[in-house]
């Protein structure tokens, strides 16, 4: 390790450094993230494009994202987007290098634009190879993660092995640490072995073949050096963005209390808040990438490294570069604060004054009996749910039965897959010992006998479930539904589009959706009434979609009274909860509340911040 004079000593060259050219930094970061952002993201949307073309669709929902990115299509995508990445990041730090390099009295955003642009090939040749180099190492642990799981978690249903943890939980878990500290060190050796290949492909025209080999030689004896100032930056990097996030985060709740109450004055602070919280995130990224550059280029330096003259003479050539005067930056602030009243004013037209909300116990109701029994339905019902959830399936015997896992290892301990069981075995197995012993004796309730109990009380999302084993289960689903007269008091769903399109097909009458995670493409083109959507992933965006194609959108599964209120705000149809109590009680208090506060709620949810309203204390469930 160096001695503790070098180690300052480098620190404060890459500080003065920074010091005396913090202008063209600045411009040079800001222009780079907007060309690598419009570069960027249409690499991102044709490589979607050519996702969805292969597939033969026009929209991929959870499980074909899934396929897709393990094909050789996928694959090769995703290998395209990590270069662009990988280049668009290593670019970057060539223009910081390159200003850094510049003299200090002469510095130039052209300059480092040209020249970076100039050598962009050898860049993003250098880019390529590290990319390869990291799949290299990291293919084998994502070969062991995918033989661990086959081995040890796919014998039964993975909620069972999350729940009771059994021997094969942990001794995946011991594997999953030791691929960890793998994936480590590995990323310590690629770091300290290619640490200087990017200022060597810049600078000094070497063929990128030999780049890493070259690198290599330079970190010979120095090596435990870099990686403690990769670690420290690190650290100092997080540090910095979790104070300044903290700073931020403090501040707005502690105006928010004391802000004016009129809309024009909440439009403008909600957008200043918008504007602060952008503002913040690129500026401590920008500083944290900044000094990375200033850190790599004194290395460089101290290690053999040299600028060729070229740097100099082009920034020469170019002494009235682009600078920040006080005019573009008056400028540019008044855009930001008009910006910033725009945001506030689109955000605070969009909420909703009334809500039409329908509150969906998920399971019933789980949290106050076994979930997916009669004694999860009644209470769902009785905690105030307009539909309660189920999920069905088939068994041996033919019979459409309520259970969620393919399996009861979970529910129950018992090794039985749901399509192997039979009426008889299923009378057997007790759901509700394990929960509490007031529900000792709860079964697998059928699916009819789940629709009489609802029967004029609340109506049924019925989720069908596809573990592969299905024989005729749409059309079992449909026989029971109409023998029990409750077509006008079903709905139903699944994660298994063709499931949902075979169903459709059957009763084009019938309410059908799609239940997924995430969907890329034209959403317009699935089948069905509604979207069952993640409610991380319901954004306001694609509410106002699904409603201009004329489809509702339940978000599932949100217990958090904030984040109810908030996706209330952004418009959605109905909230899947394990606590309908609680989404019960969150309707009764927005009622009474106005605009500009379920508006702030909203935005406290959504940026994680203290929010100037919290619900008064609601129900909470045994």
């Amino acid at each position: 390790m160096p001695p503790l004079s070098s180690v300052w000593t480098t620190a404060g060259d890459a500080w003065n450094d920074c010091r005396h050219r913090w202008r063209s930094l600045l411009l040079t970061g800001v222009a780079v993230r907007v060309v690598s952002l419009l570069l960027l993201t249409p690499l991102y949307a044709v490589t979607l494009r050519i996702a969805i073309a292969g597939s033969g669709r026009t929209v991929l929902t959870d499980q074909d994202l899934l396929y897709f990115v393990t094909s050789p299509i996928g694959l090769g995508g995703l290998f395209l987007v990590s270069v662009a990445i990988v280049a668009a990041v290593a670019l970057e730090l060539a223009a910081f290098l390159v200003v850094l390099s510049q003299p200090s009295n002469a510095t130039s955003l052209v300059a480092a634009l040209r020249t970076t642009l100039a050598r962009c090939p050898r860049v993003l040749r250098v880019s390529a190879r590290l990319v390869i180099q990291v799949i290299i190492w990291i293919a084998p642990a994502g070969a062991v993660a995918a033989a661990t799981y086959a081995l040890l978690l796919s014998q039964f249903d993975i909620n069972y092995y999350l729940t009771a943890r059994p021997a094969a939980f942990w001794a995946a878990g011991a594997i999953a640490v030791c691929l960890g500290v793998y994936v480590a060190v590995v990323g310590l050796k690629l770091s300290a072995d290619w640490f200087l290949a990017l200022p060597i492909a810049l600078f000094e025209g070497i063929e990128s073949p030999r780049v890493p080999t070259v690198s290599r030689e330079r970190m010979s004896g120095s090596r435990w050096e870099v990686r403690g100032w990769i670690i420290g930056w690190l650290a100092a990097s997080l540090l910095v963005s979790m104070g300044v996030s903290l700073l931020v985060g403090a501040t707005a709740w502690l105006l928010a209390p004391f802000w004016p109450r009129s809309l024009t004055a909440v439009a403008a602070g909600v957008g200043l808040g918008l504007a602060a919280l952008v503002a913040v995130g690129v500026a401590t990224n920008l500083l944290s990438t900044v000094a990375f550059a200033a850190l790599l280029r004194r290395l460089y330096l101290r290690l053999g490294g040299s600028v060729d003259a070229e740097v100099d003479r082009e920034a020469l050539d170019h002494q009235r570069g682009v600078w920040l005067t006080a005019t573009r930056l008056a400028t540019g602030v008044g855009l930001a604060l008009l910006a910033a009243v725009t945001i506030g004013f689109v955000a605070i037209s969009s909420v909703p004054i009334e809500d039409d909300v329908l509150v969906i116990g998920h399971r019933g109701s789980p949290l106050s009996a076994p979930g997916n029994t009669l004694a999860s339905v009644r209470a769902a019902i009785e905690d105030g749910a307009d539909w309660v959830e189920i999920d069905v399936q088939e068994t041996a015997d033919g019979e459409v039965v309520v259970f969620h896992d393919s399996d009861f290892m979970k529910a129950a301990g018992v090794d039985l897959k749901i399509w192997d069981a039979t009426a008889n075995r299923l009378a057997a197995i007790d759901l509700g010992a394990g929960f509490a012993p007031e529900f000792a004796g709860e079964r697998v309730p059928t699916f009819a006998e789940v629709l009489a109990e609802c029967r004029g009380k609340a109506g049924v999302v019925v989720e069908l479930k596809y573990y592969g084993h299905d024989v005729r289960l749409e059309q079992r689903v449909i026989e029971i539904v109409e023998r029990e007269g409750m077509a006008d008091q079903t709905m139903f769903m699944s994660l298994y589009r063709p499931g949902v399109e075979k169903f459709k097909s059957l009763r084009p009458d019938w309410r059908v959706g799609q239940l997924l995670s995430v969907a890329v493409g034209s959403k317009s083109r699935l089948e069905g009434d509604f979207l069952a959507i993640n409610g991380s992933f319901a954004k306001r965006g694609l509410i106002r979609s699904a409603h201009r194609d004329g489809r509702e959108v339940y978000a599932w599964t949100v217990d958090d009274p904030l984040a109810m209120s908030a996706l209330i705000s952004r418009g959605v149809d109905g909230v899947v909860t394990n606590l309908p109590a609680v989404a019960r009680s969150v309707l009764a208090e927005r009622s009474g509340m106005p605009p500009i506060m379920r508006l702030l709620v909203d935005l406290a949810d959504r940026f994680k911040l203290a929010s100037p309203y919290t619900p008064a204390p609601l129900a909470e469930s045994p």
